[in-house]
Order: C-alpha cells, then structure tokens, then sequence
C-alpha cells in the first residue's frame, strides 16, 4: 500500500505528535475536543466584536492608571472609582470571552513546533493561550491586518518566552538545539522509567535515542548524553539543595558552597563544541546542495542574513525579489523549496541563528 503523503504542515503535526507522551496526547484531544465545541468565529463577526472590546479595554487601561497612585498610599482610591473599575472589568472580561473561545485553534497549530524542548504540550497550550489574550489587548483593526496573523506573533512569543525561562536556572544557558535534544531525552527517560520502573544509563539511552523513528533524536551523541544525565533535575545530578549531611536537617548545602559565578572550564568547551556544530549546520543549510537551483543557496542567505548578506539586515521578499528580478510570490516558493529540501523550515533556521548569536555573546561576556 502507498503510503499518504503528508503536507509540510501535516508532516510537522505528525513529527511534533511523536515527541508527545501517552498521557500528553491524551490531554492533547481532550483539550482539542474542548474547543471544537467553541465555532470559530468569521471575519465579520469577529471585526464586530473587536470594535465594541477595544474601547472598554482602553478605558480599563485608563483606570488602572488613575488607580496606581494609590496602591502605595494610606488613603484609599475614591469609592466611585473603585466602583467603576469593578463594572469596566467585568464588562471586558465579558467582551472578550467569545473573542477568545472563537481563536482557541490558534494554539494547537502552533504548539508543533515548541513540543519536546522542555515544557508539556499543556503548558505550551497554556502560555500560547496568554498570548492571544494579549494579542486581542493590542490589536488595531484599522491597520488592515488580520488579527489571526497577529495572534501568531504573540502565541509564539509566549511560548518562547516560557521555554527560555525554563532553560535560565542554569549557569550557561543551553543553545536552542541542545534545548530540543534535552527535551527528546526527557521523553525518553519518562517512557524507559514508565516501562522498567527505573532511569536508563548512559548506553541505553543512547541507544533509545539512535534506534528512535524521530530524526531529530538520531543526531543525539554521546556527549550530549553524558551532559543531560549530569544535569540536575533531568538526569542523576545532585540537588543543589541537598545538605552535606543527609542525617542533618541544619547542615549546609551544596549552594553554599558556590562562589565563583564564572562559567566552568566544562561548560566553556561544551559551548564551543555546540557553537562549531551550528555553524557547521548552518553552513550546511546555507550552501549550495548538487542538482539544485544555484538561487536557492543565495535566496536562503539573503532572507537569513547570512554570508555576503550577514553585515546588513536580512532582506525582505520584496527586496529579495528586486535583486534577483523576481516577484515577491516566486521568492517565497523558492525559500520554500530550499527550506525543504534541506529538510528544515524557517523556525528551526531562526533558532539556529538566535542560539549561534546566543553563544557567541556568553563566550564573549566571559572572556571579558
């Protein structure tokens, strides 16, 4: 039998599905059966309730501000103002509800690509969810943008935000793609454990990880290994919490005796090696591949800011266009089709740009 070929999207979907836990996917479908009882509302109907929401969330915001002056004060705020306020807000909350509820969706299209980097699909859910909230707090229909484009902007923001948090408890914070590979490990060490009711060692989650249908989780090395079963609170590395004297209550731990806010010679070389991989990557990503269409490669590194292009600003579509006498549309077809041939899309690109810029600051802060 034929197998179904899979739009890029659905491929993503169906990749991202994988890293998901059994106990993930089901809160996954009870959380998509949840919204599909919410319709998701139309362009008109949604520009209605827009317009009537923005005003009432602008004269909440004016409140707040008449109000902040006596949040440090001995005197009370005017009781008229308070009761204003009261009415305001429930007035916004009660606007916004449907505009909420009618754009729920958008989180689970975008969930996909933030699924085993640390966070559950739920908390991912969670803080995409904020973002629309947000988005709705911002958005300015005159501008003639559509607010679902609008609210992508932000629920990835959202999500972002959350799983740099999650990384920042550390002393030198992991590149985007170690993050990624981090969270495959943390699935897989859950799915050993739920089976044999222990932790894998180094060799059979190395093994987990090589033999897994995830392509992500095949480029998994030893070291990367050996570096997640150190870290404490993923692997078997000890708490910093944890006192000296396991008998003594009283006794001091382990954070006490840290001093030196330096990054280790360990965690220096680690970063080195992580740095060289992603240039390596990205020079990868970046190059010329046989048989393709020799734009591609320059297509890539004008859109990316990268090569002859890395002292300027990325170009634009339309800019990108204009210099190789293109339209804009034939630009991003083009960016498309060299994106998946070299089987990454633009996130991914993004993030192995964000993490080399990354690296490069820390390595520079700490020679410094």
């Amino acid at each position: 039998m034929d197998r179904e070929v899979l739009s890029p999207k659905e491929d993503r979907m169906a990749r991202a599905a994988r890293r998901l836990l059994p106990h993930e996917h089901q809160e996954l479908n009870d959380y998509i059966r949840m919204i599909s009882r919410y319709p998701v509302m139309d362009h008109a109907e949604f520009d209605r309730r827009i317009r009537q929401f923005l005003p009432v969330q602008q004269e909440l915001e004016h409140l707040e501000k008449e109000l902040e002056p006596f949040r440090d004060s001995m005197d009370g705020p005017p009781e008229a103002l308070v009761r204003q306020h009261a009415a305001t807000l429930s007035k916004r909350n009660a606007l916004r509800e449907p505009l909420f509820r009618g754009n729920m969706r958008l989180t689970v299209s975008v969930v996909g690509f933030y699924v085993g980097r640390g966070l559950s699909v739920m908390d991912l859910i969670q803080e995409g969810q904020l973002g629309i909230v947000r988005a709705l707090e911002r958005f300015e229909p005159e501008r003639g943008l559509r607010f679902s484009t609008y609210a992508m902007h932000w629920v990835r923001h959202k999500m972002r935000f959350a799983l740099r948090q999650c990384n920042s408890f550390r002393v030198f914070a992991l590149p985007h793609h170690v993050q990624d590979q981090f969270g495959i490990l943390v699935r897989l060490v859950d799915g050993f454990r739920t089976k044999h009711g222990r932790r894998p060692n180094e060799e059979e989650l190395l093994a987990l990880a090589q033999n897994s249908p995830l392509g992500e989780a095949k480029r998994i090395t030893r070291k990367t290994v050996h570096r997640f079963l150190e870290e404490p609170g993923f692997g078997t590395g000890a708490s910093l919490d944890a006192h000296v004297d396991a008998s003594d209550s009283d006794s001091s731990t382990l954070l006490d005796f840290m001093h030196d806010p330096k990054s280790k010679p360990d965690q220096l070389a680690f970063a080195r090696e992580a740095l060289a991989e992603l240039r390596k990557e990205l020079a990868y990503i970046m190059g010329d591949l046989p048989g393709n269409d020799p734009r591609h490669a320059r297509i890539l590194r004008a859109r990316f800011g990268c090569g002859e292009y890395r002292h300027q600003e990325a170009l634009t579509l339309q800019e990108t266009g204009e210099e190789h006498g293109l339209t804009r549309e034939r630009i991003r077809q083009l960016e498309s089709v060299a994106l998946r041939r070299r089987g990454v899309d633009k996130e991914e690109v993004e993030a192995i740009l964000d993490s080399i810029e990354e690296l490069e600051r820390q390595l520079a802060a700490d020679a410094a």
